[in-house]
């Protein structure tokens, strides 16, 4: 299509919905993992009804423009922001795959 990966980033992927995800400044350390399994369940749970998702660093990127725009108060963090829509494979952010570490290399299992 001709528009480069910053573009899109700018453009925050051309994404037709985004959820932000919060939580309070003043919660436990375990806030942090709580947020990050509920925005892995919202993308799964998307994708099961055929809406393709994208947690990316850009859409969170001026926490305190979207804290403003949003109407999110300063008691709360910006932890997230996942788009959803449905992914344009002709367009350059949807061929990028990540490298992947091996599994052996990361996990391991003692019994």
């Amino acid at each position: 299509t001709g528009i480069t990966r910053s573009e899109l980033q700018t453009r925050l992927y051309d994404a037709p919905a985004i959820c932000y995800l919060t939580i309070p400044k003043d919660s436990n350390q375990w806030s942090d993992y709580d947020l990050g399994a509920f925005g892995q369940t919202l993308m799964l749970a998307a994708r099961g009804m055929g809406i393709d998702s994208m947690p990316a660093y850009e859409i969170v990127k001026f926490p305190e423009s979207v804290k403003e725009i949003m109407n999110i108060p300063d008691s709360e963090w910006l932890g997230m922001g996942i788009a959803l829509g449905y992914a344009d494979m002709a367009t350059r952010v949807n061929e990028y795959r990540a490298p992947r570490v091996e599994l052996d290399k990361m996990l391991k299992i003692k019994d």
